[in-house]
């Protein structure tokens, strides 16, 4: 049976498979191509004529046209056609087998395009003229997704990108960065040799590394807070200290003045003039105890017009100079707190007849020097009870204390008057 004694029904069934064949044919031939094997080309180029030659020899047929149909055709039985179409689709087969297995384990012209194409990032090279040379997937979806259309200039969305971070309408975040590369370019028309510029635009999706960074100033800022909780916590302690050594002593002077009035009491009929001097000498501390009690407790600034008396008491001589210049009152207060616990240690660890207290300021700075001239005493000073807590005062206000003990005794205080 021959092609024109067939239904037209199984004929353009024979037509339509023969037309897939060619377009099969054509794509393996190109590939095959473009990686240079010759073999496969001409096998695939092969198929590609036989099929179209049977092709275009058919169609007559289909259209009922058959005066124009080659002689060739009118007398060839239809299996011929179906033989063709069944030998060109295993070689077909064959050749998309092998061309997948060429492209598996070689390097093509796509090897590259496909490697950036698996890439998290987006990635664009372009020329001085803004022609794209390689566009990843990535950096498709990228430009869509921010310019609302394709990437069709290269310099157009770098200078709208680069260096910068950008936040896409999915929420997910880029940090875009830059290269410049020279590559020889080979004019193969002239044969010359010329330098080209290359520019590459890289696209990083930070969207975690931001959130971690987010969750970081968020714990930063926890942090801070309790660190200010902890300070504060800790000044409070400071305070609480104190307190308790203050309620401590005051126990301690009240159980002692007990034992003193029953002793006093005892030395009225009893001449014994050493226990009458070591009784004075405890009355003498005690008292000293009590002034310097009685002073911390009251923070009024009118207290400075006291310190002479006190120093009255204990027989020292009070100097001040230049106290005008204190017009702040946290400094005013830290002056009076400075001079009692210096006026007390005088009194205390010293044979002094005066306290001499300087008064200075330099810019916004005010110092204070509290100076004992008769000083006997050159051990090293440590800081604790009175002068702990003044150093924990002038630290609240950002100041600095020192004490030099070589040849006066002097405890000097500087603080800022901006405060």
């Amino acid at each position: 049976m021959t092609l024109i004694d067939i239904p037209y029904i199984y004929i353009a069934l024979l037509t339509f498979w023969g037309l897939i064949l060619i377009v099969l044919a054509l794509d393996i031939l190109i590939s095959f191509i473009r990686n240079k094997h010759l073999l496969y080309s001409l096998i695939s180029g092969l198929v590609l004529v036989v099929e179209a030659f049977f092709y275009f020899g058919v169609t007559p047929i289909i259209s009922g046209n058959n005066e124009n149909i080659l002689e060739l055709f009118k007398d060839m039985p239809y299996i011929v056609y179906l033989v063709i179409n069944i030998v060109s689709t295993i070689i077909i087969i064959i050749m998309f087998v092998l061309l997948y297995m060429w492209d598996k384990n070689n390097l093509s012209a796509f090897s590259l395009q496909q490697a950036y194409d698996k890439s998290d990032e987006g990635i664009l090279y372009f020329d001085d003229n803004g022609l794209c040379l390689l566009i990843n997937k990535k950096m498709h979806e990228i430009g869509w997704l921010i310019l609302g259309e394709q990437i069709s200039n290269g310099f157009d969305f770098y200078n709208k990108v680069n260096n910068k971070t950008i936040t896409l309408n999915d929420g997910r975040i880029f940090k875009f960065v830059s290269y410049e590369s020279i590559i020889k370019d080979i004019n193969t028309i002239f044969s010359k040799e010329k330098n080209r510029h290359v520019y590459q635009l890289i696209g990083y999706d930070v969207t975690e590394l931001e959130k971690k960074n987010e969750e970081l100033r968020v714990d930063n800022k926890r942090l801070e807070i309790q660190n200010k909780a902890l300070k504060e916590y800790n000044q409070n302690m400071q305070h609480i200290i104190h307190d308790n050594e203050i309620l401590s002593a005051k126990i301690q002077i009240h159980d002692e003045m007990n034992s003193l009035i029953l002793k006093t009491s005892y030395l009225i009929d009893n001449d014994n003039e050493t226990e009458r001097i070591n009784i004075l000498n405890k009355w003498k501390s005690n008292i000293i105890l009590l002034l310097k009690e009685a002073s911390e407790e009251n923070d009024d600034i009118e207290i400075i017009n006291d310190l002479e008396t006190l120093g009255k008491a204990f027989g020292i001589k009070v100097t001040i100079n230049n106290l005008e210049l204190i017009k702040n009152e946290k400094i005013s207060k830290l002056f009076i707190q400075t001079s009692k616990e210096c006026l007390i240690n005088v009194a205390k660890h010293s044979n002094a007849k005066e306290l001499k207290i300087n008064v200075t300021k330099e810019n916004d700075n005010f110092i204070l020097e509290f100076i004992n001239s008769n000083n006997k005493n050159k051990k090293e000073i440590i800081f604790g009870g009175g002068l702990k807590e003044i150093q924990r005062q002038v630290e609240e206000l950002h100041g600095k204390i020192s004490v030099n003990n070589e040849d006066n005794f002097i405890v000097k205080v500087e603080v800022s008057d901006a405060i």
